[in-house]
């Protein structure tokens, strides 16, 4: 639906704990390609956009706008300092999402959850900024994280090249380094994680799988950006690593398996546990 556009404002700034997670990427959209603004002007445009998407987001996912409430435009532009033009673009990318529905003469209704895109990365992060719910949403992506990975694993045993076997043997083994000396929860063994896990889905030759494995590596980032993720990891999980590169490269699909499920399993208990 149409929305005029005028000038805008600065945004809000965010607390130090809203800040988003290591490892993403930038706003949607680049309001340069749309308007031939200056570059300066253009850049401020894109930092607003993105700061008032992660910021009504977030008030979404955590239910301070519950399901069924209703904005306006007009409001939305006086809750962020921004122009019809911010909240236009906001609008839009939060539809995308499922979160919002622009209807005329109704306004902006935050639609329920069952409508969420919930595998977005975005999505995933503003649910897990509530501490309320924290533990049980990564609980409830660790079950499907139980049941995709394994299977990946399995199949990158079956289809993975000599190349791959061998980088993914060294990421192993970087990690294991990075554990054993106190780093668990810096962003260079965050980096040799999500890089070992998402080559195991490259692996595997399954586009579905491939796309769904793109939620693994939000689970690593969310689980370091809100520190659940120990300096020590645990040797065994760590072991796993090392088992699941090796039985990949040596074309067992079922020690393969097993070490997946392993390292899945254990990180579930340690969230289950509470710890770090």
């Amino acid at each position: 639906m149409d929305m005029d556009q005028d000038g805008s404002d600065d945004a809000p700034a965010r607390a130090p704990d809203d800040a988003p997670a290591p490892v993403r990427g930038g706003a949607e959209g680049d309001p340069r390609r749309r308007s031939g603004a200056a570059p300066g002007r253009a850049g401020a445009v894109d930092r607003q956009h993105g700061a008032v998407i992660d910021e009504l987001g977030r008030q979404i996912a955590t239910g301070r706008r519950p399901a069924d409430s209703i904005m306006t435009v007009a409001g939305l532009e006086a809750d962020f300092g921004v122009s019809r033009t911010v909240v236009r673009e906001v609008v839009k990318v939060l539809e995308s999402l499922g979160m919002l529905r622009l209807k005329r003469r109704v306004g902006i209704t935050v639609q329920p959850r069952s409508a969420w895109h919930m595998l977005d990365p975005r999505v995933i992060r503003w649910r897990m900024s509530d501490p309320r719910e924290r533990r049980a949403h990564f609980l409830a992506m660790n079950e499907l994280r139980r049941g995709l990975e394994p299977e990946a694993a399995r199949l990158a045993a079956r289809r993975g090249s000599p190349s791959q076997a061998a980088r993914l043997a060294d990421l192993a083994g970087r990690m294991r380094s990075l554990g054993g000396a106190g780093r668990g929860a810096t962003r260079e063994f965050l980096q040799a994680d999500t890089d070992f896990h998402e080559l195991v889905i490259a692996m595997c030759g399954n586009e579905i799988i491939l796309q769904l494995g793109s939620l693994i590596g939000s689970l690593l980032v969310e689980r370091t950006h809100w520190a659940m993720q120990p300096d020590y990891p645990d040797e065994r999980a760590m072991d796993a690593h090392i088992r699941m590169a090796c039985a990949i490269r040596n074309h067992d699909e079922e020690a393969a398996w097993r070490a997946s499920s392993y390292i899945v399993n254990q990180a579930d208990e340690e969230i289950r546990l509470g710890r770090p």
